[in-house]
């Protein structure tokens, strides 16, 4: 494990940063670990019922199949969600 203040660069994954994977999910950032990277940057919201989510934006308009805030849905509504339904990987599938 590298040190943050060593000599070493420390590679940091944004939302899990490999484009074949749906960003922030927990496939992207197992690849993203064997890919090299030494920390993942990700985004967290609250449910309704305050259970915590990684969910890259307050409204899942653009991320989901849901629409509004993430706020205004239980932690039981948002796992039904599909958080890649728009996703296209690097070669547009």
């Amino acid at each position: 494990m590298k040190v943050f203040f060593s000599p070493e660069p420390v590679i940091f994954a944004d939302q899990g940063g490999m484009p074949d994977y749906a960003p922030n999910t927990l496939e992207c950032f197992e690849e993203s670990f064997k890919a090299g990277a030494d920390v993942i940057g990700l985004n967290v919201q609250l449910s309704a019922d305050r259970e915590v989510f990684v969910i890259p934006e307050l409204k899942l308009d653009n991320i989901s199949n849901g629409s509004g805030p993430v706020i205004n849905y239980s932690s039981g509504e948002l796992k039904k969600l599909d958080a890649a339904f728009n996703f296209r990987d690097s070669e547009g599938e």
